[in-house]
């Protein structure tokens, strides 16, 4: 399989983040916990406006995803769906994702 990046409007993420897991897809939002100035803990986008996606891809699986509301475009999809990210970064996207669960 290979990772894609999805990119999305500005405040977002979460809300289709939700719904992708909900299709079924394997899908990564890297977020941190902060503290704000009042002490409470909230979780924060790590990259806004970029979700990670790991799949096959088909022309069909492009469609669905690029059918849901406020989904822009997939980064590096040219070229018959060449990933945006090399192995390299794709390896530090799944240690990161190892780490949070």
């Amino acid at each position: 399989m290979k990772m894609y990046v999805i990119f999305v409007t500005t405040g977002r993420e979460v809300k289709i983040y939700r719904e992708l897991k909900k299709r079924g897809f394997n899908v990564f939002l890297p977020q941190e916990n902060c503290t704000g100035k009042s002490g409470k803990t909230f979780k924060k986008v790590v990259f806004p406006n970029y979700l990670f996606l790991k799949c096959n891809m088909t022309s069909e699986i492009y469609c669905q995803i690029c059918r849901i509301r406020n989904v822009k475009y997939f980064l590096g999809f040219h070229a018959g769906g060449v990933p945006f990210l090399s192995r390299r970064e794709q390896r530090n996207i799944e240690k990161w994702r190892k780490n949070e669960t």
